[in-house]
């Protein structure tokens, strides 16, 4: 893979995409609103499936968490969960934004992404996460999912 791979622009795409922006704005508002009403919310297929946690398990948990100001569980519960809210944020904003100032925070973003390589480094740095939890953290990460 090479460096301009790691550069290209993941998040940009996506908030150049008013539709997108609304429908995963939609997704997170109808999940993040059942897991605090205690409601069966959206499991991962991964987990369901192969018995295996994810690298966004707890995520959802974590967010609520955090929408309730409870930093602590937040992040026991996924360390990432404060980049994924700052995220889902800026996809919502980039979904009621002006055509003028979305193209300017698209932009932005655009150029962060291929300047730094940063959402490389992050969803890197996020599977090392999520391998760590897994092979050194074992049993207390799969009690944490188990809730």
């Amino acid at each position: 893979m090479s460096i301009e791979a790691l550069r290209r622009p993941v998040l940009a795409p996506i908030l150049r995409k008013r539709d997108i922006c609304f429908i995963i704005t939609g997704v997170a508002i109808l999940q993040l609103s059942l897991v605090i009403l205690g409601l069966p919310a959206w499991q991962s297929p991964i987990h369901t499936i192969l018995g295996v946690p994810d690298p966004g398990c707890g995520l959802s948990r974590a967010l609520a968490s955090l929408l309730r100001a409870d930093w602590r569980t937040a992040l026991r519960l996924h360390a990432f969960s404060p980049l994924f809210a700052g995220a889902l944020g800026l996809i919502a904003i980039a979904a009621i934004l002006p055509q003028g100032l979305r193209d300017k925070l698209t932009s932005f973003v655009e150029a962060l992404e291929q300047n730094t390589g940063l959402t490389a480094i992050l969803l890197a740095a996020l599977l090392i996460y999520w391998l760590a939890r897994l092979v050194f953290f074992r049993e207390a990460f799969l009690s944490l999912i188990a809730g």
